[in-house]
């Protein structure tokens, strides 16, 4: 199947899965609280995801927390670290070919 033809009319979005199944997505706006930039009840639909391997809420400016523009108080962001140490995992994870 073609990239286009996996594309649904407005803000839908269907995703292949192995054994002839799929899983469609939709964006909709959230009415709950959350960090700023991400709605609660995102926690709870990560959290139902048997793939995911851990999940760390953490008490900060979700989209301050990730500022990047200087990075010498480091040992002082602890989303940062961890944000850098998940994507470390992740890579450690990859097998070599």
């Amino acid at each position: 199947m073609h990239e286009s033809e996996r594309k649904l009319p407005n803000n839908y979005r269907e995703i292949p899965l192995p054994f002839n199944r799929s899983q469609m997505y939709v964006i909709t706006s959230s009415k709950t609280p959350g960090d700023g930039t991400v709605p609660v009840e995102s926690l709870g639909t990560i959290c139902r995801n048997s793939e995911i391997k851990s999940v760390l809420a953490t008490g900060v400016d979700h989209q301050g927390a990730y500022d990047v523009s200087s990075l010498k108080d480091i040992k002082d962001r602890p989303a940062l670290q961890f944000t850098l140490r998940a994507i470390v995992k992740m890579v450690q994870e990859i097998p070599i070919p």
